[in-house]
């Protein structure tokens, strides 16, 4: 979804140009670099899920914590270690 929302407008978050281009795509998220600053930054930037890691289960994860469950438990439900959230 913020990839989505970052196509249609595309800018660079440091210097507001809209001139980037993508450069490369670590773990399954993609970068861009910008023409004018040459700094580099993922669509995620500015927000909560900016160096945020396992981004695909915090969804099923935010679910397990509205349904009450404990941390292990939803870790477990997640499929992942519980120490990954403690973060």
């Amino acid at each position: 979804m913020l990839e989505a929302n970052f196509t249609i407008k595309p800018q660079c978050p440091h210097c507001h140009a809209c001139h980037i281009k993508r450069h490369g795509k670590p773990n399954g998220r993609q970068r861009y670099r910008c023409h004018a600053c040459h700094k580099t930054f993922m669509c995620t930037i500015n927000t909560p899920f900016y160096r945020m890691r396992f981004l695909e289960k915090w969804l099923p994860y935010f679910t397990c914590m509205l349904d009450s469950l404990p941390i292990r438990k939803s870790a477990k439900r997640c499929n992942t270690n519980y120490f990954n959230y403690m973060i």
